[in-house]
């Protein structure tokens, strides 16, 4: 693929794919005002108790998400990327196929 086609593929993907689709997907959200929360995928500590459950924060308008206990954040890509361990090209194409 070229570099126009690839760019073009990229932001097609990004206009089109919401990041709360693709996070509800792997993460259960609860809606709080504005933002959606839930537990974070990527904390490795398990034993963070209660206070942690909703650290993990999805802000529809931007299209980020972060987490305020390990600091993980990014767009629609960089969830693909690091949930599913895959390149950024590899997070693109998986993303345009099931979404």
């Amino acid at each position: 693929m070229d570099e126009v086609s690839a760019r073009n593929l990229i932001a097609a993907v990004r206009s089109r794919v919401k990041l709360s689709d693709v996070v509800s997907d792997f993460v259960e959200l609860v809606r709080d005002g504005p933002l959606l929360r839930g537990v974070c995928p990527f904390c490795k500590n398990e034993n963070l108790g209660d206070d942690h459950k909703f650290q993990f924060t999805v802000d529809e308008v931007p299209g980020t998400y972060i987490c305020h206990a390990c600091y993980e954040k990014g767009d629609v890509f960089r969830f693909i990327e690091c949930f599913k361990k895959l390149e950024f090209f590899e997070a693109v194409i998986y993303l345009d196929s099931k979404y």
